[in-house]
C-alpha cells in the first residue's frame, strides 16, 4: 500500500513532464483492418494500438460471456485495473454499481433514469447507466480498498478536455455507440421513470468504453465487446457529442503500470 501511494505521489510530481511528452507526435505506421470479431483483433493491430505515443496504462477486459449488457461495469473495471486494483467486473456490477430492476405496477413498467442507476440486469434484460452511478460505484470500491482516490464525473467535457486528461496520465471511461454508428433509439422498449409518469425510451446501441490514447488522426479505446479499437477523431467527436459528452475517470494519474489482456 505504501509503495503504491509513493508511486502515485511520484507520478503526480511528474505530471507536467508527462503532459509535455504527450504533445510530441511520434511517427509510426498505422495498420488498418476490417472490424474484428469479438476477441479477434489481429495481433499486428493489437501491437500497434498498444504503442501509441499519447497513451496511458490500460487494461482490456471483455464483458462477454458473463454480461451481455455489462459494458459500464466492465469499463469501470478496466479503469480500476489500469490503476492496479484487483477489481472484478461482476463484483462491480452487482455489489457496487447502483442498479434497479424493472417492476410492473398498474399495467406499466417502471425503471430508473440512467443518471440515477443502471436499468435492469447486465447479465440479461439490462440497459445502461451514465457517469453518476458509475462514479458512485468507483467511490464505494475505493473506500472499501482504503484508498483516497475518488471518481470524477467529466460529463460535458470536450474532446480537447479528454486529451488533456489523457496527458495527465488518466484513462477515461466514455459513452458512445456500438462501433460509433449513428445513435438509435429502441422501437420496441420503453419504461416509466420510477416515481413519475414520464416515459423513457432508451438507446438501442449505446456503448461504454475506456479511452486510453490519441494521436493526430485517431482515438484509441479498450472496447469491452470488440477489443482494441482505433476511431477517426472526427467520427469519435461527432458521436461523443450526440451522446451528451458523457465521461468519468479517477482524480489522479494511473501510477501503476497496467498489464494488457491478450
Amino acid at each position: 500500500m505504501a509503495a503504491r501511494k509513493f508511486c502515485r505521489a511520484l507520478q503526480l510530481a511528474l505530471c507536467t513532464v508527462l503532459a509535455a511528452a504527450c504533445a510530441v507526435q511520434q511517427p509510426c505506421e498505422l495498420y488498418t483492418a476490417s472490424t474484428p470479431a469479438v476477441g479477434g483483433t489481429p495481433l499486428a493491430v493489437m501491437a500497434q494500438l498498444r504503442a501509441r505515443s499519447q497513451s496511458v496504462p490500460a487494461v482490456l477486459i471483455y464483458q462477454l460471456p458473463e454480461m451481455i449488457n455489462g459494458c459500464e461495469a466492465t469499463s469501470l473495471t478496466m479503469l480500476l485495473q489500469s490503476y492496479g486494483f484487483e477489481a472484478d467486473k461482476l463484483q462491480i456490477a452487482y455489489e457496487y454499481m447502483p442498479r434497479e430492476d424493472f417492476c410492473e405496477q398498474d399495467g406499466k413498467t417502471y425503471g430508473p433514469a440512467p443518471d440515477d442507476a443502471y436499468a435492469g440486469d447486465p447479465a440479461g434484460q439490462g440497459y445502461y447507466c451514465y457517469a453518476g452511478p458509475l462514479c458512485e460505484a468507483a467511490d464505494a470500491f475505493l473506500r472499501d480498498a482504503g484508498e483516497a482516490l475518488r471518481a470524477q464525473d467529466l460529463t460535458g467535457i470536450s474532446t480537447v478536455g479528454l486529451e488533456h486528461v489523457l496527458c495527465e496520465g488518466r484513462p477515461v471511461v466514455v459513452w458512445g455507440t456500438l462501433l460509433f454508428e449513428t445513435p438509435q433509439y429502441s422501437t420496441t422498449h420503453f419504461w416509466y421513470l420510477t416515481g413519475t409518469d414520464e416515459a423513457y425510451t432508451p438507446y438501442s446501441n449505446l456503448h461504454c468504453m475506456l479511452l486510453y490514447g490519441y494521436d493526430e488522426d485517431y482515438y484509441y479505446l479498450c472496447d469491452p465487446l470488440y477489443g482494441y479499437q482505433m476511431v477517426e477523431k472526427a467520427r469519435f467527436a461527432a458521436i461523443y457529442e450526440q451522446m451528451g459528452r458523457r465521461a468519468m475517470t479517477l482524480d489522479a494519474p494511473a501510477a501503476v503500470p497496467a498489464r494488457n489482456a491478450e
